[in-house]
Parts: C-alpha cells; structure tokens; sequence
C-alpha cells in the first residue's frame, strides 16, 4: 500500500479532529503489536493546516481511518523535510 496524506484544516475544532486520527490510530497500532515501519510525520503550515504524512505500513494499517478523514493516496514518497516523526 502507498503511503497517504491527511490535512486537517485550522479551525476551532481542528485540534479535535486530529485527535480523532491520531488516537484510533494510535491503538490500532499498539493492537497490531506495534509492528515495524509504522511511521507517521506531521507539519503545520503558517495558517495552522496540519499535514500528516502515513507511511505505507502505517496505511495498511489504518486503511478505514484514513478512509473516513479523505486521505490522499500518494504517488511517491513524499519529502519529509520539513515534517516531525511522530512518537508511535
């Protein structure tokens, strides 16, 4: 599975809405045994958008989440440069 991107606009319920990515994802991860390449990145742009980036792993193991929060399927990997590895 391709790795996939989620933007969660500013608002003043965006914090909630990333909320609700990270933490089913974060037990989905932990109930999947923690397994290995799992790796999700975020960055937040002037405006406050936040990006969050699921490497391929990370997608198969999250496919109706990302589903449900209109995840990009991305064709390459994506340059993390700007982007912070979130603490799985």
């Amino acid at each position: 599975m391709p790795w996939h991107r989620v933007i969660i606009k500013n608002s003043e319920d965006s914090h909630l809405s990333a909320q609700g990515l990270m933490i089913p994802f974060m037990q989905q991860y932990k109930e999947a045994g923690t397994p290995e390449g799992v790796a999700v990145y975020i960055s937040r742009d002037d405006g406050g958008d936040r990006t969050y980036y699921f490497s391929s792993n990370a997608s198969s193991l999250a496919k109706d989440l990302l589903h449900t929060f209109q995840a990009t399927r991305c064709f390459a990997e994506p340059n993390l440069e700007s982007f912070r590895k979130i603490r799985l």
